[in-house]
């Protein structure tokens, strides 16, 4: 901002800077509850915006968890990606998408709770039946899903 002052002939200027920065927002965050299935993958995404400063994504999640994050920043929009290949029995609990900046109090994150979900076997049983006789087969699937929001 600049001002000018003129008296008579005499002036008197002065200028000024005003830096307003806006804080990050979410565009996509994690949901309260993740269910995966026993030895299937499990991808988990975040994305932010924020036109400055820019933006540094983080993961909090189990440490007996091995994983891939990729993060992609594009004109102040910043997605960060987990990727859990093969999630095995230990791999539930909560896992945190957080993104900071220069300035602390900018500082914001989102959480969810993996739930590990076990398929119950097949039992499946057959009777021997002789070459040209009709057979009908019967298919009954017993299970019991666990976890929230199931």
């Amino acid at each position: 901002y600049g001002c000018t002052i003129s008296v008579g002939g005499a002036s008197s200027s002065s200028n000024t800077t005003n830096l307003t920065t806006v804080g990050p927002s979410f565009i996509v965050s994690l949901g309260n509850v993740t269910n995966v299935i026993l030895n299937t993958n499990l991808s988990l995404s975040c994305v932010a915006f924020s036109p400055s400063p820019t933006l540094i994504p983080s993961w909090t999640f189990p440490q007996n968890v091995a994983a891939t994050i990729t993060n992609v920043t594009q004109l102040g929009v910043v997605n960060s990606t987990l990727i859990v290949t093969s999630v095995g029995s230990g791999g539930g609990g909560v896992y945190t998408c957080s993104f900071t900046s220069r300035l602390p109090e900018d500082g914001i994150n989102s959480s969810t709770t993996v739930v590990v979900q076990v398929p119950q076997p097949m039992v499946s049983s057959v009777n021997p039946v002789a070459i040209g006789t009709n057979v009908t087969l019967t298919c009954t699937i017993d299970a019991v899903l666990r976890g929230a929001n199931v």
